[in-house]
């Protein structure tokens, strides 16, 4: 994108990301098993099963905090245009920050992964939440226009792929381990968190950019405080992983 302007630069993107994908898709097609296993179907039907999953308050307790997460989450998707149109990166530096973001996350995944196992998945997914609580604040206060900028924006997204690394194996984890109940048969479990976790994920997005429109006179600075369109969508992603965060401390310990 530093040499190639335009809409030319992203399309050039999406072609050299095609044979990628291709591999990625051959790769998956070689892990053995998944194929779908028989489970018989009790009197009570699919509206039984629905209605036990409701009657869990652990998992109810453990989904509503992933609701509220994926709604400060995905909320955030707009991030691209608030560091190339408020803080001043270029394009091609604002995809840097999509690598620095991954390098965060692979660099984190063992002592997570090890976490996990060693203290339960509880502590692991309260540590993830905590340090992404103060990513909103973060972005808040990054430098504009700044020679640190880049620099300063590239930390951010370290942190911010350490932080989400945590949190992802300590949900990921606890939705097998706990919130599901090991000895049940019940597929009502999944098939209500899946449908459920894809909806907040799509209402966060038309929601961020609702609030973007309705802000988008916003403009006060005061010394290093900068307050724009987006500030309010820090502020609900920020209370949004605070209400996840007193779902989550309310969940069963599994370790």
């Amino acid at each position: 994108l530093k040499y190639v302007h335009g809409l030319n630069g992203y399309s050039l993107l999406v072609y050299l990301s095609i044979p990628f994908g291709m591999i990625a898709l051959f790769a998956f097609s070689m892990i053995p098993g998944g194929r779908p296993a028989r489970v018989e179907v009790d009197s009570a039907g699919w509206a039984g099963n629905l209605m036990e999953v409701m009657k869990d308050r652990n998992f109810l307790l453990y989904e509503g905090g992933i609701g509220l997460f994926s709604l400060a989450l995905f909320g955030l998707s707009f991030m691209p245009l608030y560091m190339q149109d408020q803080v001043g990166l270029r394009a091609d530096q604002v995809l840097l920050l999509g690598v620095v973001f991954w390098f965060g996350v692979l660099a984190s995944s063992y002592l997570w992964g090890w976490s996990g196992d060693r203290f339960g998945s509880k502590p692991v997914l309260l540590s993830g939440l905590i340090l992404s609580v103060l990513f909103p604040v973060i972005l808040f206060l990054l430098p504009r226009a700044s020679p640190w900028s880049l620099t300063a924006a590239m930390i951010t997204y370290v942190y911010y792929g350490i932080a989400i690394q945590g949190y992802n194996a300590g949900a990921g984890r606890y939705l097998f381990v706990c919130a599901v109940p090991p000895d049940s048969r019940n597929s009502a479990y999944y098939s209500v968190h899946y449908a459920y976790a894809g909806v907040c994920a799509a209402v966060a997005p038309l929601f961020a950019g609702w609030l973007l429109d309705r802000c988008h006179n916003l403009a006060v600075t005061w010394r290093f405080v900068h307050i724009d369109q987006f500030s309010p969508l820090f502020g609900f992603s920020l209370l949004f992983m605070v209400g996840a965060a007193f779902f989550y401390r309310r969940i069963r310990k599994d370790g």
